[in-house]
C-alpha cells in the first residue's frame, strides 16, 4: 500500500509539470523543420496516391506520428496516453488488421505480410474493434476500442460496442470452453485406443493445456481455431498410427501363422480404430495364447429398467416393510437376502426416503449419507478426518 501511495503521489506531482528550458529551446529550433517534415511525410503517407508502395505509405505514416509525438513531448514534457511496452508500441497499429491474431503482449501469431499492413492502413479503429469482436478475439477488440477512445471516438459508440462485446464474450466463452472440453475428451479417447502414440500425445496435450491457460486472455477466436487444428491433428495421428500398426500386424500375423478367424478379428479392430485391443489380440496370436475375452456384467441389465419401473411411486412404507421381512413388492423379491442383508436394505431405503422428505435437516447426517451411498453401490471402509 505504501508503494501504491508513493506512486499515486508521484503521478499527482507530475500534473503541473513544466518542461525544462532545454525542451523549450529544442521545440523552438525544431518547429520550422517539423512543419516541412510533416508536409513531406504526409505527401508520402496518407495523402499519397492509393496505388503507391503500401510499405512506403505505412512507414511515412509511422514516422509522421512519431515526429508529432516527439514535438508534443518537447512542448509538454508528457507522453499522451498510457505507457506501452516496446512490443505494444511497435505493433499497436497492426491491430487494425482483423486478419491477424495476437498474443497477450500484442505480438502477431504469424508472420506479417504486405496485405496485412495494407489492411491496417485502410481500416479505422471502430471497424477493427467490430471485426475482432466478430472473430471472438475480445482482448484485441478491447484494445482497439481504447485506441478509438484515445483518438476522440464517439463516447456513445464506444459504450455501445463495449456492452455488445461483453454480451458476446459471455456466450463465446461458454461455447469455447465446451469445445475445448470436447476436444480434450477426443484426445483422451484417441490415446486410450492407441491412436495417439508419442510424441503426438505430448504435443496434443501441450497444445490443449496452452489453450486452456489462454481462456483468461479473452481472445477466444484464437482458442477456437487452435481446438480445430488439434482435431485435424488427431485425425492425422490416427491415420498414421493405423497405417503403421496395420503394416506391423500383417507382417507378424504372417510370421505367426495365425488362423484366418483371428486375423479377421484383428483387421476388424484396426478398421474400427481400436488399436489397443488389436495389439492385445496380436500379442496373443503371436505367442499362441488364448485371445482376450470380455464377460459383460449382468447386474446392470438385471437392475435397469426393472427396479425403476417397480418404484414409480417412490420408496413407500410397504416397500421398506417387505424388504425387512424378505417379502416381495411389485415384482421385487427380497426373499433371497439373508437377515443381515434384509436389515441393511430396509435401513438404507428408510434413510433415502427420509433424505428425500427432510433434505435440509438430514443432508449433513453421516448415518443417512452412508446408507444412501451404500444403496447406490458405493462402499468405503473409513472416513478421513477433516483437513
Amino acid at each position: 500500500m505504501e508503494i501504491v501511495h508513493e506512486w499515486l503521489t508521484a503521478i499527482q506531482n507530475l500534473a503541473p509539470f513544466t518542461p525544462p528550458p532545454v525542451f523549450t529551446h529544442l521545440s523552438t529550433r525544431l518547429s520550422p523543420l517539423s512543419t516541412d517534415l510533416a508536409t513531406e511525410l504526409s505527401a508520402q503517407g496518407l495523402a499519397s496516391d492509393p496505388s503507391a508502395d503500401p510499405m512506403l505509405r505505412v512507414a511515412a505514416g509511422v514516422a509522421l506520428e512519431s515526429m508529432r509525438a516527439s514535438m508534443t513531448v518537447l512542448g509538454t514534457g508528457r507522453i499522451r496516453g498510457p505507457e506501452s511496452t516496446p512490443g505494444i508500441a511497435l505493433n499497436v497499429d497492426l491491430l487494425r488488421c482483423s486478419a491477424l491474431e495476437f498474443d497477450a503482449d500484442l505480438n502477431p501469431l504469424r508472420p506479417i505480410t504486405v496485405d496485412d499492413v495494407a489492411q491496417a492502413l485502410h481500416t479505422g479503429w471502430e471497424a477493427a474493434a467490430r471485426a475482432h469482436a466478430a472473430a471472438e478475439n475480445y482482448a484485441t477488440a478491447r484494445i482497439s476500442l481504447e485506441m478509438l477512445e484515445l483518438q476522440g471516438g464517439s463516447t456513445d459508440t464506444i459504450g455501445k460496442l463495449r456492452e455488445e462485446h461483453h454480451r458476446l464474450r459471455a456466450a463465446s466463452l461458454q461455447e469455447v470452453k465446451a469445445l475445448h472440453q470436447k476436444v480434450g475428451h477426443q484426445a483422451e479417447t484417441a490415446a486410450r485406443l492407441g491412436q495417439l502414440p508419442e510424441p503426438g500425445r505430448s504435443l496434443v496435450t501441450a497444445r490443449l493445456q496452452a489453450a486452456e491457460q489462454a481462456l483468461d486472455s479473452d481472445n477466444l477466436g484464437t482458442i477456437r481455431r487452435e481446438c480445430g487444428e488439434v482435431v485435424e491433428q488427431l485425425k492425422q495421428y490416427r491415420e498414421q498410427a493405423r497405417k503403421i500398426f496395420q503394416a506391423m500386424a500383417t507382417q507378424q500375423l504372417n510370421n505367426a501363422g495365425a488362423s484366418t478367424s483371428v486375423a479377421d478379428q484383428i483387421r476388424a479392430l484396426i478398421a474400427q480404430g481400436d488399436l489397443a485391443t488389436a495389439e492385445e489380440f496380436l500379442i496373443a496370436a503371436r505367442e499362441g495364447t488364448e485371445l482376450p475375452t470380455a464377460e459383460p456384467a449382468q447386474e446392470f441389465d438385471a437392475f435397469f429398467p426393472h427396479v425403476c419401473a417397480s418404484l414409480q411411486t417412490g420408496i413407500t412404507p410397504e416397500l421398506i416393510r417387505e424388504a425387512a421381512h424378505g417379502g416381495t413388492h411389485k415384482g421385487l423379491d427380497f426373499s433371497a437376502l439373508s437377515s443381515a442383508q434384509r436389515s441393511q436394505t430396509a435401513d438404507a431405503l428408510t434413510a433415502l426416503q427420509q433424505l428425500h422428505s427432510q433434505w435440509n435437516t438430514l443432508r449433513s447426517r453421516k448415518h443417512h449419507l452412508k446408507l444412501a451411498l451404500r444403496l447406490a453401490g458405493i462402499e468405503y471402509a473409513h472416513e478421513s478426518d477433516a483437513g
